[in-house]
């Protein structure tokens, strides 16, 4: 009888070791931060870029002359286009041996 109540208890030790422990799971809490808010001085609006002011360029000197046209003082070409004589942006007016051009 010893032997059967000793195989019991075994048995009975096996079971309760054998039995699963109670685990606890936490639930972590869903965190909400709000939306930043960004204080701040308001976007600054450019300006659209001025136009480039229109500054008359000086008589230059007309140095040398031949049938199709002449040279100024700086080095520019003055093509002859009839009675009037062309620079690189239009038609230029002479005065006095001095050309006056756009």
């Amino acid at each position: 009888m010893q032997r059967s109540l000793g195989a019991l208890l075994f048995a009975a030790a096996g079971f309760v070791q054998a039995q699963p422990v109670p685990v606890h799971i936490l639930v972590p809490s869903v965190i909400v931060v709000p939306p930043p808010v960004i204080d701040g001085p308001p976007a600054v609006v450019a300006e659209p870029p001025r136009p480039p002011l229109a500054v008359p360029r000086p008589a230059a000197v007309v140095t040398v002359c031949d049938p199709g046209g002449c040279w100024d003082g700086e080095a520019r070409r003055l093509n002859q286009v009839g009675p009037v004589l062309m620079g690189p942006h239009g038609a230029c007016t002479m005065q006095a041996g001095a050309a006056q051009c756009p």
